[in-house]
């Protein structure tokens, strides 16, 4: 029987200290940790949860470290659930060893979904109210001086150079379409 603890932040800029705190009161035999956006794979979470088995615990600092929608969420709650593995969140005070834990995780989880939604919703409101407002929104338009750079040394391999679309690809290494775009920035095709 080993008790996991999974760490998870989103941005380069947090840290895993508050979090290796409060793991660490749990007596965590390993901790797994990594950095991670909405989007991205998690590749430390699907080692973790490939490992555990019967009488293990996952012990996670609040439900959203662990789920980003209340779908993955319960989904994955599952999955421990059948593999008899303990789900434990420390600041929601979830242990869904107990009836009353997995009752609690449940409707935790919903509201979790819930905020995550307000705030999605919140995000839009505010960046159409800008729109209707004439702010710009976004990048700049154009390059930025390292595709500046790339794009320049592109139209030169393509106007001075025998090499293919796809080799061309590879020595400034860029997509095809990115390779198209900067050759007609530089006005080397139209």
């Amino acid at each position: 029987m080993m008790i996991y603890g999974y760490m998870r932040v989103s941005t380069d800029g947090q840290s895993f200290d508050s979090q290796k705190v409060l793991l660490s009161k749990h007596h965590c035999d390993k901790i797994f940790s990594e950095k991670s956006s909405g989007v991205k794979p998690r590749k430390e979470l699907n080692k973790l949860l490939g490992i555990l088995k019967e009488g293990d615990s996952l012990v996670v600092t609040r439900l959203d470290r662990l789920g980003r929608t209340l779908k993955e969420l319960l989904s994955i709650v599952e999955l421990l659930s059948q593999r008899g593995v303990n789900f434990i969140s420390v600041i929601d005070k979830i242990d869904t060893s107990t009836s009353i834990g997995r009752l609690f995780f449940h409707i935790n989880a919903a509201y979790a979904q819930f905020e995550r939604e307000r705030l999605v919703s919140r995000t839009k409101e505010g960046l159409d109210a800008a729109r209707e407002a004439g702010k710009k929104l976004g990048r700049k338009p154009g390059l930025t001086d390292s595709a500046k750079r790339k794009a320049e040394y592109a139209a030169a391999l393509y106007k001075n150079t025998t090499h293919s679309i796809s080799e061309l690809c590879e020595i400034v290494e860029v997509s095809r379409a990115t390779l198209y775009k900067y050759l007609r920035i530089k006005g080397a095709i139209s």
